[in-house]
């Protein structure tokens, strides 16, 4: 990615950033944090969420089988205000799903599928994401990133 988004790459650019960010499960890797401040949130309401967003994509992807691991796994959470769901997604497309908290870390799920984790990746950064500010939020942080890190091969030595 960054060879086509180095330092100073235009605004105009960000839709295709996102867009490589949700197809280069192989070499990017993600996690995804979402904080429950909602104190009637139920796991029924995050999964019904989910299946809207991923059902019809994983049966497209002939996998629905993965997206039931982790829909089973978000089944189980019980959610309260200040707990903390981690969606990590590795670029071997393992996608480890963890509940966080003061009594420490649950394991929601523990799937691998490249299209899941593009799928759920797509939620957050796609053309309709869950929470716009956290997608323009991202956008900014990644522009900042690219703009701090020198991108390409370091400068030749000096003789």
């Amino acid at each position: 990615l960054g060879s086509k988004f180095g330092p100073g790459y235009a605004e105009s650019d960000s839709g295709l950033l996102m867009e490589d960010l949700i197809r280069e499960t192989r070499t990017v890797s993600r996690t995804i944090r979402i904080v429950i401040k909602f104190a009637h949130l139920t796991s029924a309401m995050l999964v019904k969420q989910f299946d809207e967003r991923l059902e019809k994509v994983m049966k497209r992807a002939g996998e629905p089988h993965v997206y039931q691991e982790l829909r089973k796994g978000l089944s189980s959470v019980e959610l309260r205000p200040g707990r903390i769901i981690l969606l990590r997604m590795m670029t071997d497309g393992t996608l480890l799903a963890e509940a966080l908290d003061e009594s420490g870390v649950e394991i929601l799920a523990d799937t691998k599928s490249h299209a899941l984790c593009q799928a759920v990746t797509d939620i957050y950064l796609g053309s309709d994401p869950a929470s716009p500010e956290a997608k323009r939020d991202t956008q900014q942080r990644i522009r900042n990133a690219f703009n701090y890190c020198p991108v390409g091969p370091p400068p030749p030595r000096a003789p």
